[in-house]
């Protein structure tokens, strides 16, 4: 299935095509409406609409299935695909986007059931949207995995993992900061003009170096200025702690994992002495990671291979193996990441992350160190599976950070420097 065709207009439609994809394929709603936003070029207001309808559907999909039983008296939906993308869709809006009457949702919604489904599922469609006028039915408020996973709309499996971990009022907070909406920070690699500044607001709390952006309608903006790079604030804080003591200024460092090129930039700098390598696994990857050393001006070796197989004849001083993840400290801005958690997934990304650190260690120079980040807050992607690659292949931990989700929009995340014993 093509993910949006050029002819669609109306950015509900783009966010219901965009869900619709993601259910089926599996694609990121991102990736989806950037397609939309090249073929058609939407308004700002238009593509951030769609971008907040697709992922807030997306983000609270369990909720909204619950709302639908409910509001049929049923115990269960057999529905398509494409029936349930677009009642999860119409529901979102009348649940949770207040700003939309609900006249307008019911007469859009039944515009796209016509043209998309069967004459049986737009009455239903109809009917659902109609009794919503009488109220909302209250979702479970109980203290069990169940009870929160369909409150907060996240797999019961992650749930239950983070009350064994975190205890009841760390996971609500969690959840809660979860299905927020994700803040957008800057971080200045200059001193920002007068100009600059009145485009961005200190982050209560935060770094110097990182910004909120005030206004999203600067985004473009800044986003066209090497002083910049939109990042939020958290590999900021977990590389500049990496960096603070470490005994020895690095001459080369290796990006294994590079794209989009985020921390190859940090790397610099952090150390603008230094020789830049950075790999990333897929010609698409590269691209973005091409674009960005050339904005920024960065003269980097750029590579392309598995970073599990990545070949060099020399060795490194710094090693940054920015693994894939469980995404868990990031799913405000990641509405895909939740559902994606199950035990395989797991399972594999622990293997991918542990083959990353175990190459990494024969690519390091021996007073050299490999910096290890995760954009997880889980134990078993983080500290467990540091001290089991330690064990395995003569590594100890320097030193390593946790950072949680917070209020301000910090994203969750973990870095540990590791170096031979």
């Amino acid at each position: 299935m093509s993910n949006i065709p050029s002819k669609v207009i109306n950015p509900r439609e783009a966010a219901f095509l965009a869900v619709l994809t993601f259910l089926k394929e599996g694609t990121f709603i991102r990736e989806s409406l950037d397609k939309w936003q090249k073929t058609h070029s939407p308004s700002r207001m238009d593509f951030n609409l769609a971008l907040d309808l697709a992922s807030g559907t997306v983000r609270m999909g369990l909720a909204l299935d619950y709302i639908a039983k409910k509001i049929a008296n049923r115990t269960s939906l057999s529905l398509k695909v494409k029936e349930r993308a677009l009642l999860r869709t119409a529901l979102y809006q009348a649940v949770f986007r207040k700003d939309i009457p609900l006249y307008a949702i019911g007469q859009e919604a039944g515009t796209l059931s016509k043209k998309y489904c069967h004459a049986v599922f737009s009455k239903f469609l109809n009917a659902v949207i109609r009794k919503l006028g009488d109220g909302v039915p209250a979702l479970p408020a109980g203290k069990s995995a169940e009870a929160l996973s369909i409150h907060y709309s996240y797999p019961v499996l992650l749930v239950a993992y983070f009350l064994k971990v975190f205890g009841l009022e760390k996971t609500v907070d969690l959840l809660q900061l979860g299905n927020n909406p994700p803040k957008v920070m800057v971080r200045l690699r200059s001193l920002e003009t007068p100009e600059e500044a009145d485009k961005l607001e200190r982050i209560p709390g935060g770094p110097p170096e990182m910004r909120h952006l005030k206004d999203a309608q600067w985004l473009s903006t800044l986003a066209q200025s090497p002083n910049f790079y939109i990042q939020n604030g958290t590999p900021f804080l977990l590389m500049s702690h990496l960096s603070r003591e470490a005994s020895l200024k690095p001459h080369s460092i290796l990006d294994l994992c590079a794209s989009p090129g985020g921390k190859t930039l940090l790397a610099h700098d952090l150390y603008p002495e230094a020789q830049l390598f950075a790999n990333d696994v897929s010609s698409q990857k590269m691209e973005r990671l091409r674009a960005n050393c050339q904005k920024y001006d960065l003269d980097a070796v750029l590579t392309c291979a598995n970073g599990e197989e990545f070949v060099s004849e020399q060795l490194f001083d710094l090693i940054i193996v920015d693994a894939p993840c469980s995404n868990t400290g990031v799913l405000s801005k990641r509405p895909e990441a939740r559902w994606r958690f199950s035990e395989e997934t797991c399972k594999n990304l622990e293997e991918t992350q542990c083959k990353l650190l175990r190459h990494a260690a024969t690519l390091l120079n021996p007073h050299g160190e490999i910096w290890y980040l995760t954009c997880s807050i889980l134990d078993f992607e983080n500290e467990k599976l540091i001290q089991q690659v330690c064990q395995e292949n003569d590594l100890h931990v320097r030193t390593q950070l946790t950072i949680y989700p917070t209020e301000t929009g910090l994203d969750g995340g973990f870095a540990c420097a590791l170096q031979r014993k």
